[in-house]
């Protein structure tokens, strides 16, 4: 939240049309792997330029957001998988997480794992969250690929 107000509508605007489709990608993935940027600000302006803009496509706008979709979860995941719970000790303050808030998420995460990876994509806190615990609790990487998959 803090590193998207950093970043304006203008910033946005002026990425897509100097890097273009790799922007979104980019955003997207950095959105996804848990740092909280305006991944879902700039695929709504590269859709609203699809629909005015030559430039950009459609089709392709949403395979970049996609491919940066499934890059940035499984970065988050395996951030999470080999070193989850000393990256939440050592960089947990930054994103104002503490360790008493991922033994509770991982309580919730051993019960409801599937769930919370496929429902996760839908709601905004948890989607930047859900990759990163599915790789502490060590869910099985096919097991987080189907069900983020399904959720995107």
């Amino acid at each position: 939240m803090i590193v998207a107000s950093v970043i304006s509508l203008h910033t946005l605007q002026d990425m897509l049309h100097v890097i273009g489709y790799p922007a979104i990608a980019l955003f997207i993935m950095i959105e996804c792997v848990g740092i909280p940027i305006p991944g879902e600000t700039m695929l709504l302006l590269a859709s609203f330029y699809a629909a005015t803009d030559p430039a950009l496509q459609l089709p392709i706008v949403i395979a970049c957001a996609a491919f940066g979709a499934i890059m940035g979860d499984n970065i988050g995941y395996y951030i999470g998988r080999t070193g989850g719970r000393a990256v939440v000790a050592r960089f947990g303050r930054y994103f104002f997480i503490k360790m008493e808030h991922l033994e509770i998420a991982e309580r919730f995460f051993a019960r409801h794992g599937a769930k919370t990876v496929f429902f996760g994509r839908f709601i905004s806190l948890l989607r930047i969250f859900s990759a990163f615990l599915a790789g502490v609790n060590r869910m099985h990487w096919r097991t987080f690929m189907l069900y983020n998959g399904l959720g995107g």
